[in-house]
């Protein structure tokens, strides 16, 4: 009898943890969801549920042109501050080559955009579907087992 309750009051307290496993998990799968939709949506600009090499050079492009605020063709800690970048200064102070204190397109670079598009394209066909996009932020985001 004592094992009975024993056991009862076990499970009375494990069951509540197997719903917040699964309302974790759940919570997860939503998250991941948002982040490709919200890539998808900023990227993807013909809307053919493909994002292509060029759409992601051009999105790069665009993110420069509307955060150089004072459209010089460069940008300064302020305008990477602006961006919400809380690394600004250092980010200024590791790739600003010619030392001047801004970032030139060159220097700013979206090397970091078109690495992510090749590690995220597996299949090398050029193309990034929300299966790829999924798989990496999947990948990235939940938690392993």
């Amino acid at each position: 009898m004592k094992l009975s309750r024993t056991l009862l009051a076990v499970t009375a307290l494990a069951l509540p943890l197997c719903g917040s496993a699964t309302l974790a998990a759940d919570k997860a799968h939503q998250d991941v969801k948002k982040r490709v939709d919200a890539l998808f949506r900023h990227l993807d600009s013909n809307q053919d549920g493909r994002i292509t090499r060029a759409e992601t050079e051009a999105a790069v492009a665009a993110r420069f042109a509307t955060a150089d605020g004072d459209a010089d063709g460069q940008m300064n800690q302020a305008e990477i501050q602006a961006m919400g970048v809380a690394r600004a200064a250092q980010i200024v102070a590791d790739k600003d080559r010619d030392r001047n204190g801004r970032l030139s397109p060159e220097e700013m670079d979206g090397e970091w955009a078109m690495r992510l598009f090749e590690e995220t394209d597996e299949d090398r066909d050029g193309v990034i579907t929300r299966a790829d996009v999924e798989k990496v932020v999947k990948r990235n985001l939940m938690p392993q087992n």
